[in-house]
Protein backbone atom coordinates (compact mmCIF):
# COMPACT_ATOMS: atom_id res chain seq x y z
CA UNK A 1 0.00 0.00 0.00
CA UNK A 2 1.66 3.53 -1.26
CA UNK A 3 0.37 6.43 1.16
CA UNK A 4 0.76 9.78 -1.26
CA UNK A 5 0.41 13.60 -0.18
CA UNK A 6 2.34 16.61 -1.13
CA UNK A 7 4.65 18.98 -0.31
CA UNK A 8 3.73 22.94 -0.74
CA UNK A 9 5.71 23.21 -3.82
CA UNK A 10 3.16 20.36 -5.48
CA UNK A 11 5.46 17.23 -5.87
CA UNK A 12 4.32 14.13 -4.81
CA UNK A 13 5.85 12.20 -1.74
CA UNK A 14 4.80 8.78 -0.84
CA UNK A 15 6.15 6.12 1.55
CA UNK A 16 4.76 2.25 1.47
CA UNK A 17 3.18 0.60 4.42
CA UNK A 18 1.92 -3.54 4.42
CA UNK A 19 -1.54 -4.04 4.27
CA UNK A 20 -1.10 -5.12 7.92
CA UNK A 21 -0.93 -1.43 9.05
CA UNK A 22 -3.51 -0.27 7.04
CA UNK A 23 -6.31 -0.62 9.82
CA UNK A 24 -3.61 1.13 12.73
CA UNK A 25 -3.23 3.94 9.52
CA UNK A 26 -6.85 4.57 8.94
CA UNK A 27 -7.69 5.13 13.33
CA UNK A 28 -4.25 6.01 14.27
CA UNK A 29 -2.43 8.00 11.14
CA UNK A 30 1.13 6.36 10.26
CA UNK A 31 4.22 8.92 11.46
CA UNK A 32 6.69 10.74 9.46
CA UNK A 33 9.75 12.90 9.96
CA UNK A 34 7.68 16.77 9.35
CA UNK A 35 11.00 18.59 8.64
CA UNK A 36 12.21 16.20 5.66
CA UNK A 37 9.56 17.76 3.84
CA UNK A 38 9.85 20.85 1.56
CA UNK A 39 7.67 23.57 3.33
CA UNK A 40 6.31 20.84 6.15
CA UNK A 41 10.04 22.26 8.67
CA UNK A 42 8.96 26.01 8.28
CA UNK A 43 5.47 25.94 9.99
CA UNK A 44 5.96 22.48 12.84
CA UNK A 45 9.46 21.09 13.49
CA UNK A 46 7.49 17.64 15.30
CA UNK A 47 6.64 14.64 13.41
CA UNK A 48 3.48 14.53 11.12
CA UNK A 49 0.77 12.05 10.95
CA UNK A 50 -0.68 10.93 7.51
CA UNK A 51 -4.26 9.37 7.55
CA UNK A 52 -5.62 7.35 4.46
CA UNK A 53 -8.27 9.04 3.01
CA UNK A 54 -10.27 5.82 1.76
CA UNK A 55 -12.22 7.59 -0.36
CA UNK A 56 -8.92 8.19 -2.81
CA UNK A 57 -8.40 4.36 -2.54
CA UNK A 58 -7.33 2.61 -5.72
CA UNK A 59 -5.55 -0.33 -6.95
CA UNK A 60 -2.97 0.59 -9.70
CA UNK A 61 -2.07 -1.91 -13.18
CA UNK A 62 0.01 -4.87 -12.54
CA UNK A 63 3.26 -3.65 -13.79
CA UNK A 64 5.17 -6.77 -16.18
CA UNK A 65 6.96 -8.84 -13.76
CA UNK A 66 5.14 -8.00 -10.47
CA UNK A 67 2.79 -10.99 -8.90
CA UNK A 68 1.05 -9.01 -5.96
CA UNK A 69 -1.35 -6.20 -6.11
CA UNK A 70 -0.50 -2.54 -5.27
CA UNK A 71 -2.83 0.08 -4.64
CA UNK A 72 -2.55 3.39 -3.58
CA UNK A 73 -4.31 6.40 -1.29
CA UNK A 74 -4.20 10.20 -0.87
CA UNK A 75 -3.63 10.78 2.81
CA UNK A 76 -4.63 13.93 4.80
CA UNK A 77 -1.44 15.55 6.78
CA UNK A 78 -2.07 16.23 10.87
CA UNK A 79 0.12 16.98 13.71
CA UNK A 80 0.57 14.68 16.49
CA UNK A 81 -2.26 16.35 18.36
CA UNK A 82 -4.76 15.10 15.32
CA UNK A 83 -5.28 18.60 14.22
CA UNK A 84 -5.21 19.73 10.36
CA UNK A 85 -1.76 20.61 9.27
CA UNK A 86 -1.97 23.79 7.89
CA UNK A 87 0.93 23.56 5.32
CA UNK A 88 -0.66 20.25 4.08
CA UNK A 89 -2.10 21.51 0.55
CA UNK A 90 -4.63 19.05 -0.05
CA UNK A 91 -5.99 20.02 2.96
CA UNK A 92 -5.97 24.05 2.69
CA UNK A 93 -8.29 22.58 -0.60
CA UNK A 94 -10.37 20.55 1.38
CA UNK A 95 -11.48 23.89 3.94
CA UNK A 96 -12.10 26.32 0.87
CA UNK A 97 -14.15 23.55 -1.30
CA UNK A 98 -16.14 23.17 2.25
CA UNK A 99 -16.63 26.93 2.85
CA UNK A 100 -17.62 26.85 -0.64
CA UNK A 101 -20.37 24.00 0.31
CA UNK A 102 -21.63 25.51 2.78
CA UNK A 103 -22.78 28.58 0.74
CA UNK A 104 -24.43 26.75 -1.48
CA UNK A 105 -21.71 26.62 -4.03
CA UNK A 106 -20.32 23.32 -6.32
CA UNK A 107 -16.60 23.85 -7.13
CA UNK A 108 -16.17 21.36 -10.15
CA UNK A 109 -12.68 21.72 -11.92
CA UNK A 110 -11.69 20.71 -14.92
CA UNK A 111 -7.87 20.60 -15.63
CA UNK A 112 -5.74 20.51 -18.89
CA UNK A 113 -2.06 19.45 -18.15
CA UNK A 114 0.21 20.61 -20.38
CA UNK A 115 3.73 19.03 -20.71
CA UNK A 116 6.84 18.50 -23.03
CA UNK A 117 8.97 15.17 -23.99
CA UNK A 118 12.55 15.21 -24.71
CA UNK A 119 15.18 12.56 -25.16
CA UNK A 120 17.34 13.49 -22.43
CA UNK A 121 16.62 15.78 -19.12
CA UNK A 122 19.72 18.04 -19.78
CA UNK A 123 19.95 19.31 -23.53
CA UNK A 124 16.29 19.52 -24.43
CA UNK A 125 16.16 19.71 -27.99
CA UNK A 126 12.28 19.05 -29.70
CA UNK A 127 11.56 15.78 -30.47
CA UNK A 128 9.42 17.19 -33.64
CA UNK A 129 7.91 20.31 -34.89
CA UNK A 130 4.04 20.40 -34.84
CA UNK A 131 1.95 22.58 -33.77
CA UNK A 132 -1.42 23.12 -32.34
CA UNK A 133 -4.24 20.18 -32.82
CA UNK A 134 -1.42 18.60 -35.70
CA UNK A 135 -1.58 14.94 -36.83
CA UNK A 136 1.12 14.25 -38.47
CA UNK A 137 3.59 11.09 -39.01
CA UNK A 138 6.44 13.29 -37.47
CA UNK A 139 4.79 13.07 -34.07
CA UNK A 140 6.61 11.26 -32.16
CA UNK A 141 4.21 11.15 -29.32
CA UNK A 142 0.93 10.57 -30.67
CA UNK A 143 1.77 6.56 -29.33
CA UNK A 144 2.60 8.10 -25.70
CA UNK A 145 -0.96 9.79 -25.64
CA UNK A 146 -3.15 7.08 -26.28
CA UNK A 147 -0.57 4.70 -23.66
CA UNK A 148 -1.23 7.65 -21.24
CA UNK A 149 -5.27 8.20 -21.85
CA UNK A 150 -5.03 4.51 -21.86
CA UNK A 151 -3.48 4.21 -18.43
CA UNK A 152 -5.29 6.88 -17.01
CA UNK A 153 -8.42 5.26 -17.61
CA UNK A 154 -6.64 2.21 -15.88
CA UNK A 155 -6.16 4.26 -12.56
CA UNK A 156 -9.69 5.53 -12.72
CA UNK A 157 -9.18 9.00 -14.41
CA UNK A 158 -11.55 9.89 -16.78
CA UNK A 159 -9.72 11.20 -19.35
CA UNK A 160 -11.68 13.86 -22.30
CA UNK A 161 -9.14 14.16 -24.38
CA UNK A 162 -5.19 13.97 -25.55
CA UNK A 163 -3.72 16.40 -28.30
CA UNK A 164 -0.57 18.39 -29.67
CA UNK A 165 -0.38 21.49 -28.10
CA UNK A 166 1.34 24.91 -29.53
CA UNK A 167 4.87 24.52 -29.04
CA UNK A 168 7.41 21.63 -30.62
CA UNK A 169 7.62 18.87 -27.96
CA UNK A 170 4.23 19.89 -25.93
CA UNK A 171 1.50 17.89 -25.39
CA UNK A 172 -1.93 18.42 -23.26
CA UNK A 173 -4.19 16.00 -21.86
CA UNK A 174 -7.63 17.34 -20.49
CA UNK A 175 -9.47 15.42 -17.88
CA UNK A 176 -13.11 15.19 -17.17
CA UNK A 177 -14.39 17.58 -14.66
CA UNK A 178 -14.48 16.70 -11.11
CA UNK A 179 -15.20 18.34 -7.71
CA UNK A 180 -12.19 19.96 -6.59
CA UNK A 181 -10.28 17.93 -4.08
CA UNK A 182 -10.73 15.04 -6.48
CA UNK A 183 -9.51 16.67 -9.47
CA UNK A 184 -6.50 17.72 -7.33
CA UNK A 185 -5.76 14.40 -6.78
CA UNK A 186 -6.42 13.33 -10.16
CA UNK A 187 -3.65 15.33 -11.49
CA UNK A 188 -1.50 14.05 -9.30
CA UNK A 189 -1.30 10.74 -10.72
CA UNK A 190 -1.78 12.15 -14.08
CA UNK A 191 1.75 13.85 -13.85
CA UNK A 192 3.06 10.55 -12.59
CA UNK A 193 1.79 8.58 -15.56
CA UNK A 194 3.13 10.78 -17.53
CA UNK A 195 6.44 10.45 -16.64
CA UNK A 196 6.47 6.67 -16.37
CA UNK A 197 5.30 6.20 -20.00
CA UNK A 198 7.72 9.02 -21.06
CA UNK A 199 10.73 7.62 -18.72
CA UNK A 200 9.63 3.65 -20.44
CA UNK A 201 10.20 4.83 -23.99
CA UNK A 202 13.08 6.36 -22.75
CA UNK A 203 11.94 9.83 -22.62
CA UNK A 204 11.86 12.61 -20.31
CA UNK A 205 8.58 14.55 -19.26
CA UNK A 206 9.20 17.94 -18.45
CA UNK A 207 6.20 20.25 -16.79
CA UNK A 208 8.10 23.74 -17.03
CA UNK A 209 5.82 25.81 -18.62
CA UNK A 210 9.00 27.37 -21.46
CA UNK A 211 11.74 24.93 -21.54
CA UNK A 212 12.48 25.63 -24.76
CA UNK A 213 13.26 30.04 -24.40
CA UNK A 214 15.74 29.94 -26.42
CA UNK A 215 14.00 28.65 -29.54
CA UNK A 216 11.17 31.78 -28.47
CA UNK A 217 12.98 35.17 -28.39
CA UNK A 218 9.66 36.97 -28.82
CA UNK A 219 8.64 35.65 -24.95
CA UNK A 220 11.86 38.34 -24.00
CA UNK A 221 9.15 40.98 -24.99
CA UNK A 222 7.18 40.15 -21.22
CA UNK A 223 10.42 41.03 -19.23
CA UNK A 224 10.83 44.33 -20.63
CA UNK A 225 11.49 47.21 -18.20
CA UNK A 226 8.18 48.88 -19.06
CA UNK A 227 6.03 45.50 -17.93
CA UNK A 228 7.88 45.53 -14.62
CA UNK A 229 7.49 49.02 -13.69
CA UNK A 230 3.57 48.62 -14.28
CA UNK A 231 3.64 45.76 -12.15
CA UNK A 232 5.33 47.73 -9.74
CA UNK A 233 2.98 50.71 -9.66
CA UNK A 234 0.02 48.30 -9.28
CA UNK A 235 1.70 46.42 -6.58
CA UNK A 236 1.91 49.88 -4.62
CA UNK A 237 -1.29 51.14 -5.59
CA UNK A 238 -3.11 47.97 -3.88
CA UNK A 239 -0.67 48.02 -0.99
CA UNK A 240 -2.15 52.18 -0.34
CA UNK A 241 -5.45 51.05 -1.15
CA UNK A 242 -5.28 48.08 1.85
CA UNK A 243 -3.64 51.16 4.04
CA UNK A 244 -6.63 53.21 2.94
CA UNK A 245 -9.17 50.68 4.05
CA UNK A 246 -7.19 49.71 7.59
CA UNK A 247 -6.89 53.70 8.63
CA UNK A 248 -11.13 52.85 9.65
CA UNK A 249 -10.67 49.77 11.61
CA UNK A 250 -7.71 51.24 14.06
CA UNK A 251 -8.64 49.75 17.14
CA UNK A 252 -10.39 47.00 16.40
CA UNK A 253 -9.20 43.33 17.09
CA UNK A 254 -8.51 40.71 14.29
CA UNK A 255 -7.46 37.14 14.32
CA UNK A 256 -4.02 36.76 12.63
CA UNK A 257 -1.40 34.48 11.23
CA UNK A 258 2.29 34.65 12.33
CA UNK A 259 3.97 34.97 8.86
CA UNK A 260 7.65 35.78 9.87
CA UNK A 261 9.63 36.23 13.05
CA UNK A 262 12.43 38.44 13.31
CA UNK A 263 14.56 40.03 16.15
CA UNK A 264 12.38 43.08 16.49
CA UNK A 265 9.07 41.27 16.53
CA UNK A 266 6.40 39.54 14.38
CA UNK A 267 4.98 39.79 11.14
CA UNK A 268 0.94 38.91 10.61
CA UNK A 269 -1.28 38.62 8.07
CA UNK A 270 -4.97 38.92 8.44
CA UNK A 271 -7.47 36.90 6.84
CA UNK A 272 -8.56 39.52 4.75
CA UNK A 273 -4.65 39.42 3.57
CA UNK A 274 -3.42 42.51 4.73
CA UNK A 275 0.27 42.36 6.49
CA UNK A 276 1.91 43.97 9.14
CA UNK A 277 3.92 44.04 12.43
CA UNK A 278 4.04 43.22 15.67
CA UNK A 279 6.57 45.42 17.50
CA UNK A 280 8.80 43.26 20.07
CA UNK A 281 7.72 46.08 23.03
CA UNK A 282 3.55 45.12 22.01
CA UNK A 283 4.23 41.70 23.00
CA UNK A 284 4.07 41.49 26.57
CA UNK A 285 6.73 42.73 29.20
CA UNK A 286 9.34 40.56 28.54
CA UNK A 287 12.43 39.89 26.08
CA UNK A 288 11.90 37.79 23.90
CA UNK A 289 15.19 35.58 22.42
CA UNK A 290 14.39 34.53 18.40
CA UNK A 291 15.48 30.85 17.24
CA UNK A 292 16.36 31.21 13.81
CA UNK A 293 16.57 27.47 13.36
CA UNK A 294 13.56 26.68 14.83
CA UNK A 295 11.96 29.97 13.24
CA UNK A 296 10.39 31.19 16.72
CA UNK A 297 10.11 33.78 19.51
CA UNK A 298 10.37 32.33 22.98
CA UNK A 299 9.79 34.94 26.76
CA UNK A 300 12.53 34.63 28.31
CA UNK A 301 10.45 34.76 31.31
CA UNK A 302 7.45 33.18 30.61
CA UNK A 303 8.11 30.36 27.97
CA UNK A 304 5.74 31.85 25.74
CA UNK A 305 6.07 31.09 22.06
CA UNK A 306 5.35 32.63 18.79
CA UNK A 307 6.42 30.31 15.49
CA UNK A 308 5.44 30.27 11.99
CA UNK A 309 1.70 29.44 11.60
CA UNK A 310 0.22 29.78 14.93
CA UNK A 311 -2.67 31.87 14.85
CA UNK A 312 -3.13 34.94 17.61
CA UNK A 313 -5.43 37.92 18.16
CA UNK A 314 -3.75 41.39 17.38
CA UNK A 315 -5.25 44.86 17.84
CA UNK A 316 -4.40 47.41 14.89
CA UNK A 317 -2.56 50.90 16.77
CA UNK A 318 -1.50 52.53 13.59
CA UNK A 319 -1.85 52.79 9.27
CA UNK A 320 1.32 54.35 8.27
CA UNK A 321 0.74 55.38 4.83
CA UNK A 322 3.81 57.24 4.03
CA UNK A 323 5.53 53.97 4.65
CA UNK A 324 2.80 51.57 3.82
CA UNK A 325 2.84 49.89 6.82
CA UNK A 326 0.60 48.84 9.44
CA UNK A 327 1.47 48.17 13.16
CA UNK A 328 -0.62 45.77 15.62
CA UNK A 329 -0.22 44.96 19.46
CA UNK A 330 -0.54 41.60 20.72
CA UNK A 331 -4.39 41.14 22.93
CA UNK A 332 -4.80 38.69 25.18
Amino acid sequence: MRLWFTDVLGHLKSFSISPEELEEAFTEGIGFDGSAVDGFARLEESDMLAFPDANTFQLMPRKEGEHSAVARVFCDIRTPSREPFDGDPRGVLERVFTQADEQGLVFNVGPKIEYFYFDNDLDPVPLDHCGYFDFSPTDSSLDLRRAISRECEKNGIPVQYSHHANAESQNAIELRYNEAVSCADNIMATRLIIREQAAKRGFFASFMPKPLVSSLPWLAEHSSEMERTAEQAARESQEVKIIELMEERIGETFSALVSGVATFGLFVRLDNTAEGVVEMADLGHEYFILDPVRHMLTGSETGKQFRLGRRIAVRLVEADRRTRQLRFRLTK
